[in-house]
């Protein structure tokens, strides 16, 4: 049975994104496991034989377990039998260290498909200039991470924006997507924006290809549509304002691109705008078979 790992801190953000994901296993018939981390305290001397680990480590696991504990059967309240019958079970781990490293290692010891986490900031592209923990997720996973903002909802989930780049992982990244949105009948519309003053750099035939691609995919709910707009980020959402989207998706690249892309300073005014859940393919990522 594959997993949603859902990361939380155990603030009312993150409870939102892990309510969120129970609708989302139920829909996708998978398991759910919440996961914490936390920074273990240093090692002190021992000098009569060894290293001595303070006890506030113990202290750590024990009190996030505990939260963990309590998580889980609030979580459970929530969970509706899907008209085929899937109840998610839901687990919990604790750890300390690196997040974005033991998200590393979950992800392939724990048959993990997709990660779940809450956004600190109303804007998610906000948060993800400012989220170190978050973009050190996306670094290291080989899988999709969705990140919730407060008061959003997928229960619902009936329309999805995929903004590509032409990039070729876009294609694998969209096939992700058809998958989810089949289990939705959700729409999906895939948006280039083309920016204006950057045109002569386009490779006019990467996207004719994307766009024969796209053409020849066997799914009715998708659309594609060409924008053009000032900045990416001020498009981005006048678009999702205007279709009624509930999710954003987008691959990236790699290290900078977020801030490369949004972090422009007559971009930043119009993160305040972006309020759907943002769907991030990391660089590296790979649909388990």
């Amino acid at each position: 049975m594959k997993n949603i790992l859902v990361l939380t801190d155990f603030s009312a953000n993150a409870a939102n994104a892990a309510t969120n994901a129970v609708y989302l296993s139920e829909k996708l018939h998978t398991d759910l496991l919440l996961y914490y981390t936390y920074q273990s305290a240093p090692v002190t001397p021992y000098y009569a034989g060894g290293p001595f680990v303070p006890a506030a480590n113990v202290v750590f696991e024990e009190k996030s377990n505990k939260e963990l504990s309590l998580l889980s059967e609030y979580l459970k309240t929530k969970i509706e039998v899907s008209a085929h019958g899937h109840r998610p079970s839901i687990h919990h781990m604790t750890g300390e260290g690196n997040l974005g490293e033991n998200v590393k290692d979950i992800i392939h010891q724990k048959n993990i498909d997709l990660i779940v986490m809450g956004a600190r900031s109303s804007s998610v592209i906000d948060h993800l200039l400012s989220g170190s923990e978050t973009t050190d997720v996306i670094n290291y996973a080989d899988r999709p991470v969705l990140i919730i903002p407060a008061g959003s909802e997928l229960k619902h989930l009936k329309k999805i924006v995929f903004a590509t780049n032409y990039n070729e992982n876009d294609i694998q990244s969209l096939g992700y997507l058809i998958n989810l949105a089949q289990f939705f009948d959700a729409k999906i519309e895939v948006i280039h924006v083309d920016v204006m003053g950057e045109r002569e750099n386009h490779n006019i035939i990467v996207e004719v290809e994307f766009k024969k691609y796209i053409n020849d995919l066997k799914f009715s709910g998708i659309t594609y549509h060409d924008i053009q707009g000032k900045n990416v980020v001020n498009s981005i959402n006048h678009f999702c304002h205007n279709c009624g989207a509930d999710m954003l998706a987008m691959v990236h690249y790699n290290r900078s691109f977020f801030a490369r892309v949004f972090g422009k300073s007559d971009t930043k005014k119009e993160l305040i705008n972006q309020k759907q859940a943002v769907l991030v393919f990391p660089p590296d990522f790979s649909i388990i078979p």
